[in-house]
């Protein structure tokens, strides 16, 4: 399917499901009636039954996309905010893999739970202290936030924005002032020993 997909603008697929896309009604029309007039071509056929058509939002693979841009899924959200700070390193990394879904809208994600990865260290036994407790409620109160991720137009002037700090890197990819992308990643204990000039070199390098 990924090969149809190819020749089909305006069009996203993953595993076995599509999503068609356009910025206007009939950008969206064309896009579809080309995806129908390829995949007939190439005997691929779609269950009817599970088609949408022309919907002003869809929940696709846990995330919410609409016409403002892509957003968590509340869901998603609000079963991380009611969980209680871990008392184990299990709850810890069962937390730690859930966090991992919010960081492409979260900035300097890696930042924020660098005192929680240490935790998870091997050999490092088990502490929950008040800089433990300060990071999990302060990720808690991120996810609190709207988040939302525009979409990128190729005709909008774009800014790279990165920072570095001693615990992580981060980069943020801007249109309009409004995010379209956020990444992050932790230091080595090397990388941490940079110089600051290293450092944000080090930030360009990762967010190119």
């Amino acid at each position: 399917m990924d090969q149809i997909l190819k020749r089909c603008p305006g069009t996203l697929g993953i595993s076995d499901d599509v999503c068609v896309f356009g910025r206007t009604e009939e950008e969206h029309d064309k896009n579809l009636l080309n995806l129908m007039e390829v995949s007939r071509a190439k005997g691929l056929v779609f269950n009817s039954t599970k088609c949408a058509i022309k919907q002003p939002h869809i929940s696709f693979y846990d995330l919410i996309w609409d016409e403002k841009g892509v957003h968590p899924d509340p869901a998603k959200c609000d079963n991380i905010k009611e969980k209680p700070a871990p008392t184990t390193v299990k709850e810890l990394q069962q937390f730690m893999g859930m966090i991992q879904y919010m960081s492409p809208f979260i900035p300097k994600l890696s930042s924020h739970t660098d005192p929680l990865r240490k935790v998870l260290h091997k050999d490092a036994a088990w502490q929950w202290t008040e800089t433990h407790q300060k990071s999990f409620e302060k990720i808690e109160s991120l996810i609190q936030k709207e988040m939302t991720l525009s979409y990128y137009d190729p005709n909008k002037a774009t800014v790279l924005e990165v920072d570095s700090s001693l615990t992580g890197i981060g980069a943020a990819l801007l249109q309009d002032g409004k995010p379209i992308a956020f990444a992050s990643k932790s230091m080595t204990d090397t990388e941490s020993r940079y110089a600051n000039i290293e450092r944000e070199l080090l930030a360009v390098v990762f967010a190119l």
